[in-house]
């Protein structure tokens, strides 16, 4: 019991970080206004429509628009899940749709369980390869040092597409590792058809996951409930597509007011990827090695295990074809994506689904690297992300726009940080904003971020 208390203990440190930096309201014309409208719409009026021309909730741009009737252009997933949680923020608003209300704080809290969870998961998988020291500080990699951070406190999928589409991975290399249970089949298939619910991508995980499991030897019969139960996300959209436009293959991204596009498909182009694919990796606008350097440690141990054709200090080549597989779909996907950086977005929000599987293996780095040299090398790509990352979490999500050669941390985030500009929804409300405590408030939160880190690095043998 005391050991569960001291590994549940450092996990809570992103849930704090991510609560203490909740932005606590929406854009205008974003993506978290589309969400929050619908949300609003079924819960007020039991409706999916946000109103007609001259009756629309919200002026996002993020709206799709069919007989007459306006709709989110988001998967609806994210706003089904948080649904409970918006409903008791519409509750506190007193029935009231506003943009700085309760209901997306409620959202944001709701999205930060969700990343919290997804860190949990990710400690979990690292302990099937390295020991528990190097797997918590792994799993905080992924919660403080990566854009899982600033995406856990705005209103936007990713945190709750990457909490289910993990929680998949997870049990399914449970059944492979630890419990062969077919329930851990069906709870996988479920969890990755919900995180498809959310963002689609997640839907082209089944391929892999399927894939490893029959090569592991794994009976056809047991492997088919996965497949069974992971149709139930699909088939949720499909029907919520089909009640708003007649047709289960028509998605709201097409009916979106001012596209073009004839299908969903045809918004993606694989002559994007030339282009876009180095861009996730190397720009200061996207790049994961910039902004996230810490991967830079998981990529390594990848081709190191890659490159071995045995069980490589308990990271099999196999294990990490699949995580490579996940990453690259995730990557190659969205570099064919039309709009491949995000729209208003702090850093690679497409790119969180997949970054579980670049630094889950830093776990297995940690284990094999004891020397005091390399235990520095991770705290300084540690802190370097967790800095650049904060800094977004704490000023704002909603960052500047900019084309590839633009840095948001120093374009804005980074000034705004040392200038006490604050985003977060409590000094906000709080009327705070002024005076020295918004740079006491940042100071502590990074503290709180890095000591558990110095402390487990320190416990490392």
């Amino acid at each position: 019991m005391r050991k569960y208390a001291y590994v549940l203990l450092f996990l809570l440190i992103p849930f704090i970080c991510y609560t203490l930096t909740l932005n606590g309201r929406i854009t205008s014309n974003g993506e978290d206004s589309s969400i929050v409208a619908m949300q609003y719409s079924i819960w007020s009026m039991h409706s999916f429509s946000l109103g007609s021309d001259g009756n629309l909730l919200t002026s996002s741009v993020d709206v799709a628009l069919y007989n007459g009737n306006y709709y989110s252009a988001i998967s609806p997933g994210m706003g089904l899940v948080s649904l409970p949680f918006a409903s008791v923020g519409f509750l506190l608003d007193g029935g009231h749709f506003t943009m700085f209300g309760y209901a997306t704080l409620m959202d944001e809290l709701f999205l930060a369980v969700c990343s919290s969870l997804a860190v949990f998961f990710a400690y979990k998988i690292s302990r099937f390869y390295a020991p528990e020291t190097e797997s918590l500080l792994a799993a905080l990699a992924l919660g403080l040092s990566t854009s899982v951070w600033p995406f856990s406190t705005v209103v936007f999928p990713q945190g709750a597409s990457l909490l289910f589409s993990i929680a998949s991975v997870y049990f399914m290399l449970r059944y492979t590792k630890a419990s062969s249970r077919d329930r851990n089949l069906l709870i996988s298939g479920l969890c990755l058809g919900m995180a498809c619910l959310i963002e689609y991508v997640a839907a082209l995980f089944a391929l892999p996951i399927l894939g490893y499991l029959l090569a592991k030897g794994v009976r056809r019969k047991s492997v088919s409930k996965l497949f069974v139960s992971f149709l139930v996300g699909p088939f949720v959209l499909m029907s919520y597509n089909y009640s708003i436009f007649g047709n289960p293959l028509a998605f709201p991204e097409q009916f979106k007011v001012g596209s073009t596009s004839a299908s969903l498909l045809a918004m993606f182009n694989p002559v994007n990827m030339i282009g876009h694919f180095p861009l996730y990796f190397v720009s200061p606008y996207r790049g994961l090695l910039l902004l996230s350097p810490v991967v830079v440690l998981g990529m390594y141990e990848l081709y190191r295990a890659l490159g071995s054709s045995a069980q490589l200090d308990g990271f099999p080549s196999s294990d990490a074809a699949l995580f490579v597989i996940l990453f690259a779909l995730v990557l190659m996907t969205y570099s064919a994506w039309q709009d491949w950086a995000g729209g208003l977005a702090y850093g690679p929000r497409f790119m969180i689904l997949g970054l579980p599987y670049l630094v889950i293996p830093v776990s297995t780095w940690m284990s094999r690297n004891k020397s005091a040299s390399l235990k520095l090398l991770f705290l300084a790509l540690f802190v370097m992300g967790s800095f650049v990352q904060g800094a977004g979490a704490l000023t704002s999500a909603f960052s500047v726009n900019g084309d590839p050669s633009t840095y948001q941390p120093l374009a804005y985030n980074i000034p705004a940080l040392f200038q006490g500009k604050l985003d977060t929804w409590w000094i906000a409300k709080l009327g705070l904003a002024d005076g020295k405590l918004p740079l006491v408030f940042a100071a502590f939160v990074f503290v709180l971020a890095w000591i558990p880190v110095v402390l487990l690095i320190r416990r490392s043998k």
